[in-house]
Formats: C-alpha cells, sequence, structure tokens
C-alpha cells in the first residue's frame, strides 16, 4: 500500500514542481506524502466498495480527493500561495485554480494515473500474473500499448519535465536528482513486494477492511479539521462558499452513483501481449530525463511550453468534465433501458 501513496505524491507533487526534491523534506514525509497516500486508498476503497471503479468513475472520484485544496490549502477559494487568483474570484472561488486542480490535475494526475500505474507494475511484479487479479477488468483497455495511451503518458511526462524543471530554476541537477530520487523510492517497494512473488501484487491488495477504511477516513477528517483553522486561516472565505463548496461535493456524489455500478469480477480477455509493462515505463521515465536536460538548455523554449502546458489543463480538463459527465449518465440511461426491457 505504500505503492500508491508514494505514486500518487510523485506524479501530483513531484511532477508539478510543486515538491522539488521533496524526499528531503520533513514536511513531505510526514505531511504532504500521508496526505495524498490516504486520499487515493479513501477514495479508491469507496469506489471499490461502491463497484464504481470504471476509469470515468475514477476521474468523478478523483474530483473528490481534489476539493483537499479547499479545507488543507485553501488554494480552491484563494489561489495559490504566492499569486492572487489568476482570473480572479466567482462566489468566493478561484476560477482559474478550480478548472485547473478539480478538472484536470488531481483526478488525472493524483488519482486516475497512479492507479494505472500501480496496476501497470502489479501485473509486471505478480509472479502469478493471473491479469483478473492483478487488475481492473474495465481497465484493460487504457493499460494497452496504443496510440491514445502513448500520447496519454507522452503528455503528461512532458508536462511533468517542464514543470520540474521550471520549478527548479532551470537547475538540471536539482530537477534530475528530483527525478531520480522519486523513481528510487517507486522502485524500492515494488521490487521488495515482487521479491515476495504470490498473489498479493494487485489492485485487489489496496483494499481495506473496514477498520482499515474507518482509521483511513479518520485520518482524513482529523488531517481537515486540524488544518482549516490552523493553515493560512485568512483565507478561509465566507459561509456562502463554504456551504457552496459542500453543494459541489453533493453534485459529483450524485454524479457518481447516478452512473451504474461496474463488474469487475469478469475474467480479463487474453490481451497480455498488447499490455504495458515495465520497460514501457521505464522508457518514459528516460524520456522524462531526457526532456529535463533539454528544457533546462533552452530555457526562453521552455517557459513558453510551460505556459502553453498550464493553458492546455483548462480544455483538457473541461472536456474531460464534460464528455466524462455526459457519457456517465448516458450509462445510466442505458441501464433503466435495459432494466426496463428485462422486466417486460
Amino acid at each position: 500500500m505504500v505503492l500508491i501513496g508514494l505514486l500518487s505524491m510523485v506524479f501530483a507533487e513531484a511532477f508539478s514542481g510543486s515538491s522539488i526534491l521533496w524526499f528531503m523534506s520533513e514536511w513531505a514525509w510526514f505531511v504532504t506524502l500521508p496526505l495524498y497516500w490516504s486520499h487515493t486508498l479513501l477514495f479508491l476503497n469507496l469506489a471499490m466498495r461502491s463497484k464504481r471503479t470504471s476509469v470515468g468513475q475514477l476521474y468523478l472520484w478523483g474530483i473528490l480527493f481534489g476539493l483537499y485544496e479547499s479545507w488543507v490549502t485553501k488554494v480552491l477559494w484563494a489561489g495559490y500561495f504566492t499569486d492572487p487568483p489568476l482570473l480572479g474570484t466567482v462566489f468566493g472561488f478561484a476560477i482559474a485554480e478550480d478548472i485547473v486542480l478539480l478538472m484536470f490535475w488531481h483526478p488525472v494526475m493524483a488519482f486516475v494515473l497512479p492507479i494505472l500505474v500501480f496496476q501497470i507494475l502489479a501485473r509486471a511484479g505478480n509472479k502469478s500474473n493471473e491479469g483478473v487479479e492483478t487488475a481492473f477488468p474495465t481497465h484493460i483497455s487504457f493499460l494497452q500499448r496504443s496510440r491514445r495511451n502513448s500520447a496519454f503518458y507522452l503528455y503528461t511526462f512532458i508536462i511533468g519535465s517542464l514543470f520540474m524543471i521550471v520549478s527548479s530554476g532551470y537547475d538540471f541537477i536539482v530537477a534530475g536528482i528530483t527525478a531520480l530520487g522519486s523513481l528510487v523510492l517507486i522502485l524500492i517497494p515494488y521490487y521488495l513486494i515482487k521479491r515476495r512473488g504470490g498473489r498479493s501484487f494487485s489492485i485487489q491488495s489496496l483494499r481495506l477492511g473496514r477498520k482499515g477504511l474507518a482509521v483511513t477516513a479518520a485520518y482524513v477528517i482529523l488531517l481537515y479539521a486540524i488544518t482549516f483553522p490552523t493553515l493560512l486561516p485568512e483565507r478561509i472565505p465566507g459561509i456562502e462558499t463554504i456551504i457552496a463548496t459542500l453543494f459541489i461535493y453533493a453534485f459529483v456524489i450524485l454524479l457518481i452513483y447516478a452512473s451504474p455500478p461496474v463488474n469487475e469480477s469478469e475474467s480479463i480477455p487474453s490481451v497480455d501481449s498488447k499490455l504495458m509493462g515495465m520497460k514501457d515505463l521505464k522508457r518514459w521515465y528516460g524520456l522524462l530525463l531526457l526532456l529535463i536536460l533539454i528544457w533546462a538548455m533552452v530555457p526562453d523554449i521552455t517557459v513558453i511550453v510551460s505556459i502553453l502546458g498550464y493553458l492546455s489543463f483548462f480544455v483538457i480538463g473541461f472536456l474531460l468534465f464534460t464528455s466524462i459527465t455526459i457519457r456517465e449518465l448516458a450509462r445510466r440511461v442505458q441501464s433503466r433501458r435495459n432494466q426496463e426491457a428485462g422486466n417486460l
């Protein structure tokens, strides 16, 4: 379970440039990493228990994940720490930051991507190599080698390389150490789990029991209770904005439960040769290091590309949220029609 927390931390914090050399920071180890670890486990387990585990449904769970940026950091309300809200505020919400963090960054980089990569690693490290034990059947199309998936990983690793080098002050050594250190920390639990072998390395190994889920939920609630009044209290908005934030929770939860449950007990089709593996991830990470070096040598171009990359979050985030919402609601309509037809 440590591995999924590290993956979320690396893709969300290191790739964003927010936590350069994070593994040298006590704050990262005792606050930031547990925050990502607990949120990932909590919402993944809620997804498992409710049988809403398709990639589209996990995206919606990831929006709930991203809402910690209101109670903890207050970024969704007041913007990033060093700057005012990029496009101002509406009803107390920082519009640009909300779109980027809720529609793209946290659902994709902090939640969906780590879960997909975990399943790739699980398949590579599980000696039994039984697909149904390793991954969610509904995720198989996202774990295959395809143009769509290659474009997705290319985009995320380009973004990661850009933000790492910019946040490090175009210092290739610092950015490179951040990337390599993060990789080492991912590989340590991976190889330890792989060494044990057996069938323990699977997406199902992240399923918590009642006590585990209760402890995780309690930790998240305690984290909110402590940081809300103590971390940047001057950024806390009026009661109307807080109530509106709760309405966002309610709206997303309704979307999740409006979509029909999925059957993850089905056997995975025999597509083993088409699934991504450790070699694919090593290539993507090698590309990350190469791009960090290239961006460091052309800072004037890099800053322009990084701005374009940030702007792309608005478009991609809006398209993802719109398309996934429409698709999940359409699935509900189709599910009801199938039930009605079955009752005739």
